[in-house]
Parts: structure tokens; sequence; C-alpha cells
């Protein structure tokens, strides 16, 4: 009996997942008009369904062990409970529990996104039909999101313009969806051979993906390739063989870089948005250098494997380590010294959220104003409504573009930190596993969630949490987790 309700279990698992990947991308109610509200009621929609179906089973199954079979119960417990707190003592229960209309990022949200986070904590097995059947629809909005950088709208939708793409909509939106999806089919090619079928196959929807986070058009990109690509050497720098791995990863970087070139040249006056960083550093042939460069290194970390050259990979994680605390440094102390106006007045709302947590009171600060609150407290306060309305002329700000610091106001100090600890620890368990484990899959697996969940911390940085990015971090986070725990218990 056990055995079948956990069958049944797994298939509503694989049913959600390929409904959260295929019909949350796509479903639009009234083309761009109020997208984002539609997305989330039908994300509320749709994970309160299954959720409650897969409380059912497992309540069926035994319901001394709903949530036991975590050794980070304290961890998910502490999550919860500072949610909990921040709800009650909200400034506006309503927004707090249901989410700011157009966002629908509050505490229901958040429950749900958690549960399914601990639901999936229990593990998953994925062929690739099942792989396939979630990847099609990601696939299909890079590709719409390429024709519409050019122009091209295959489908009329209400409201069209370029800050639109795809069916995703806001182009923070559509990069925040390419932050889980591109480096999720990364995470998958760094696994398969280059040139087997099931490799091009993979390659192509990396390519694909790559083309379209290269021509959306905002610079926050180039964090989602450091975060990538970065995280991606430093855990393949235990071995040699996985070191390997990653050169030819950046080898399909730099033909999908040079690819992206050879279509602004063909296309290029089609082109509908402004240029930003990564199309100019395209523009260079930079993605030859890449290539011809991850050739090389390739070539040369397997000739000293040969004449079994110590490989240092330890030492190279040393000289990373030190280089991204020195770009993180580097980065805050230009954002200190700024004038506030980069990405679109950033530094200013930054400055502006800053002051208006050191304005809130002990309490508020310790656990925030509310889930999704951060319009309804700060546009109730007339000091805070005249500078926000003056820097954004006129337009309203719902969030401090910056998932930190919208957390640090809405959640407090609590709940930012416990959300911290809890990437973290998956991350910390990824690594861990990838350095311990002789077994391919193991590490496959671990490379697969670690690429997106360090992907989003990135891009969310300059960005925010939304329903067709944030909810994906969280399935990734119980995978992770699972992974972590399955290494840990052999």
């Amino acid at each position: 009996m056990k055995n079948k309700s956990a069958k049944i279990q797994e298939i509503v698992k694989i049913l959600y997942l390929i409904i959260m990947c295929s019909v949350l991308p796509l479903y639009m109610k009234q083309g761009y008009y109020m997208l984002g509200e539609a997305k989330g009621v039908l994300y509320l929609g749709i994970s309160a369904f299954f959720f409650a179906l897969l409380f059912i089973l497992k309540i069926l199954e035994e319901p001394k062990k709903l949530f036991n079979e975590s050794r980070n119960a304290m961890l998910i417990g502490a999550f919860i409970f500072s949610n909990v707190i921040t709800l009650f003592f909200s400034c506006d229960k309503r927004t707090a529990f249901l989410g700011q209309e157009g966002w629908r990022c509050g505490f229901l949200t958040v429950f749900l996104m958690i549960s399914f986070c601990v639901l999936f904590m229990q593990g998953l097995k994925l062929n690739a039909l099942i792989l396939s059947l979630i990847l099609i629809v990601p696939f299909s909005t890079f590709v719409l999101g390429i024709l519409n950088r050019f122009g091209i709208d295959p489908f009329y939708v209400y409201g069209a313009n370029p800050s639109f793409l795809g069916t995703l909509g806001n182009i923070n939106w559509y990069v925040g969806f390419l932050a889980i999806f591109v480096p999720l089919g990364i995470g998958l090619s760094y696994g398969k051979k280059l040139f087997s079928i099931a490799g091009i196959l993979t390659n192509l929807y990396v390519v694909t993906g790559l083309v379209a986070l290269f021509m959306q058009g905002s610079d926050s990109a180039a964090l989602v390739l450091m975060g990538t690509y970065g995280i991606m050497l430093y855990i393949s720098l235990s071995k040699r063989k996985s070191f390997q791995r990653v050169m030819a990863q950046a080898a399909v970087l730099g033909f999908s870089m040079e690819l992206t070139k050879i279509l602004m040249e063909v296309f290029g006056r089609s082109y509908n948005y402004e240029e930003g960083i990564i199309l100019k550093i395209c523009d260079m042939h930079i993605g030859l250098i890449v290539m011809a460069a991850a050739f090389f290194i390739y070539r040369v970390s397997r000739l000293f494997e040969e004449i079994s050259v110590s490989f240092i990979g330890k030492i190279c994680r040393r000289v990373l380590i030190v280089l991204g605390i020195a770009a993180v440094v580097s980065s805050i102390i230009m954002v200190i010294m700024s004038d506030g106006y980069f990405g679109n007045g950033r530094g200013i709302i930054w400055q502006i959220s800053v002051d208006i947590f050191r304005g809130l009171t002990p309490w508020q600060k310790l656990f925030g104003v509310g889930q999704d609150c951060f319009y309804v407290y700060a546009y109730n306060h007339p000091m805070w409504t005249d500078s926000l309305l003056n820097v954004l002329n006129g337009n309203r700000l719902t969030n401090a573009h910056c998932e930190f610091l919208t957390i640090l106001i809405e959640r407090g100090m609590i709940g930012l930190l416990t959300y911290v600890v809890l990437i973290i620890t998956a991350l910390h368990g990824l690594i861990k596993t990838f350095d311990t484990s002789e077994a391919s899959k193991k590490e496959h697996a671990a490379m697969i969630c670690a690429l997106p969940i360090t992907s989003y911390l990135f891009n969310c940085s300059v960005s925010f949490s939304t329903v067709t990015s944030t909810p994906y971090l969280f399935i990734l986070l119980g995978i992770a987790l699972f992974v972590s725990r399955a290494q840990e218990q052999e």
C-alpha cells in the first residue's frame, strides 16, 4: 500500500512539474495586460490543487511521517515560522496573505513554494521523455523571444511592445525565467557526450537559450552568465575530468556568442531594443576567443593527464574565491560611488529602500512589514511616497528591485536569514556531494541543481521574485537537499 501511494505521489509531482513548466509560462488571459496577475492567480490555483492532493496522499501513506523525512526539518520550520509571524504582524494582512495585485508573492505563495520544496525533498525520478515534456515549452519561449527581438511576432498579443518578450511579458520576468531554464539546460548538457544524439539535442536547447539570453536586452544577463559558469567552474575544480567537461561547455558558450554576432550582422537592422553589454561583447568576436581558449586548455589538461601531472584544482579554487571576493567588493564600491541612475535608477531605488528599512520599528526590522507589502507600506508614508513618485516619474514601485533588500523590508532580518540559510545549505550540500561522490549520476544531479540556483541568486540581486521564476527555485532547492541527503546516507 505504501509503495503504491509513493508511486502515485511521484506521478502527481511529475504532472505538477509538466504543468508548471508548460501551462504557466504560456498562459495569457488578456495578452500583456495584467499578465503578472493572470499568471499569479493561475500559479496559486495550480499549486493549491496539487498541494492538497499530495497532502492527502501523504496523510494516507503515513500521517506521522508527513514532514519528518527531512533532517532539515528545523530549517524548514524556522522559515515557515518566521513567515507566519510576519503575516500576523503585517501592515496589511490581506495583501500579505494573497500578495500585491499583479505580483501575488504573498504568504500563500511563499507557503506553497516551501511546501513543494519539502515534497520534492523526497526525490523524483525523471527519464528522457519526461525531461522533454518539461523543457519543450521553455525551449519555445527561447525561440519566441529571439523572434520578438527581430520584430517577428507569430501570434498577435494584445499590448505588444519591445519591452515585452514571448509569453513571459516584462524583460525582467523573461530574464528571471531564463535564469532558471538556461542554466538547467547547461547542467543537463554537462553530463552528456558533446557529439552524441542526446548531447546534440541538449546543446541545441542550450545554444538557443543562450542566444535568447544575449538578445533579450537586459544587462542582468551578464549576472546570469557569471553565476552559472562561475559555480560550474568552482565545482568542477575538484576533479580533472569534471574540469574538462566544463571546457566543453565553455566552447558551447563561445559558439553561442559567435552565432549571436552572425544573427545580428544578418538581421541587426530589425533588432528592436537597445544593444546591451552582452551584445557588444559578442560583436568583438569574444566567442571565437572563448572557443579557442577552451580547446587549448582542454588539450593541455589532457596532456597533463597523460603524463601524470598533478591536478591543481584546490589551488585554482582558492584563486577563484579571491577573484570572486574582489569582484563583489569592486561591485559594491562602484554602486556606492555611482550617481544611482544605473539600471533604470536602481541605485536610487536601493538607497530609498535602505532608508525605508532604517525607519522601521525594531520589531519590523526583525520580521518585516508583511509579504508583498513593500508598496502598501512605502506609499502610506508621505515622505517615501514623495521620494518614490519623484524618482519614478509617477510610476509605482512594488519592490526594491533587489530581492534580498525587498525581503529585508517585507520579512525582516529573520525572514532574510532563514531564506539565505536555506539556499546556502542546499548549495553547500551540492558542492559537498560533487566533491565526495564517485558516481557520475550524483555529480550530474548536483550540477543540474547548482547552476540554476546560483544563477537565480545572481540575477535576483538586481531583480525580484516572480511566480515564473521563484517557484522553480524552491523545487530545485528541494531536489538539491534530497541529492545531498542521499549522498550522506551512503
